[in-house]
């Protein structure tokens, strides 16, 4: 086999067949293995069927989609060279290329890469058989940056919001009128940010803020966690803590910081209005600007002797805790 081929599928698309890694495409997904490519390319990769479509309902602009060579969808695949589609292929086909999308968004380039190919690329021990690239969402949102700048963000003087630009900030922040934010203080762990991403997304928060400092969002182990939730709900990086607080402030949103030293039971705290939940890194907590600077001080009341729970439970907890708030007012 060549190292690389096509064939045609319906509607004019294209399917490949890659085995060297000397591909341009190759190279391009391994270097979105690491942060330093996923920032510098503004893209990511995801992994599995269940990711994929939710990437394609949620609008993600997806690039390109790698099938492992030999595994079902290949093995259907290959019967387009004896002038057949099987449904399993054509059912994923349309699975993949029928939700809407921008109008001058092209169907994904679909690629069947050659096991050893896409082993090296994947990054569980057993990979799925499929994965994707996928463009990064608008950078930043409203802080006008993501974590791999310095910061500059142009939307806010040391008061907060600039004069004017409240409604343009409570817009890009909120949704249908209110704010709930979940805050995370650089947390390290992929996994438990994933967690709170998609736990934000349950309790029907209305953003994310990532302080520099905080794990890649976009790496697979976050993304996985997350459970698509990270293709529906906005996420905002900000370069430090006191630019958070100073921009949550000025618009009236109330700041509840997860603390082991909070002066009061979470489910004590005021969650309701327009709030944001702030939780801190797994090893050091929240930054003294954060606890600080918040407007309360929130704890989870546990058994004594216990250790700490692991950060993505008490980021639930209190999310959920706002929610039961709000619903019973």
């Amino acid at each position: 086999m060549s190292a690389e081929s096509a064939l045609h599928l319906e509607r004019g698309q294209m399917i490949k067949t890659i085995t060297s890694e000397a591909n341009a495409i190759v190279k391009l997904a391994k270097r979105l293995r690491g942060k330093r490519g996923r920032d510098k390319e503004g893209a990511f990769l995801i992994e599995g069927r269940n990711l994929l479509a939710e990437a394609r309902k949620s609008g993600a602009r997806v690039t390109h989609i790698f099938l492992r060579e030999g595994s079902p969808l290949c093995e259907d695949a290959d019967a387009l060279r004896s002038g057949g589609v099987s449904d399993a292929f054509y059912a994923f086909s349309r699975e993949i290329n029928a939700p809407i999308r921008a109008e001058n968004e092209v169907d994904a380039e679909m690629i069947a890469l050659s096991t050893g190919l896409f082993d090296a690329i994947a990054d569980t021990v057993t990979p799925q058989d499929v994965m994707a690239i996928v463009r990064k969402p608008v950078a930043g949102r409203y802080f006008g940056t993501d974590d791999s700048k310095d910061g500059a963000s142009g939307c806010f003087d040391d008061a907060g919001a600039r004069p004017g630009d409240e409604s343009r900030a409570r817009s890009a922040l909120g949704s249908n009128g209110r704010i709930a934010l979940a805050v995370l203080d650089r947390i390290q762990d992929p996994g438990n940010a994933g967690n709170i991403i998609r736990s934000a997304e349950a309790a029907d928060f209305t953003g994310v803020i990532a302080v520099k400092g905080t794990t890649d969002l976009f790496s697979q182990k976050a993304v996985r966690a997350a459970a698509g939730a990270i293709f529906r709900i906005p996420i905002h990086f900000a370069p430090d803590d006191e630019t958070v607080l100073r921009l949550l402030k000025s618009l009236g949103v109330r700041c509840v910081a997860c603390s082991m030293g909070g002066e009061r039971a979470y489910d004590r705290a005021t969650l309701s209005g327009d709030a944001a939940i702030i939780v801190g890194n797994e090893g050091n907590g929240l930054s003294e600007t954060f606890f600080n600077g918040a407007d309360e001080r929130a704890r989870i009341p546990m058994k004594e002797g216990s250790e700490s729970l692991n950060v993505s439970v008490a980021a639930a907890l209190m999310m959920f805790e706002k929610k039961r708030q709000e619903e019973v007012c």
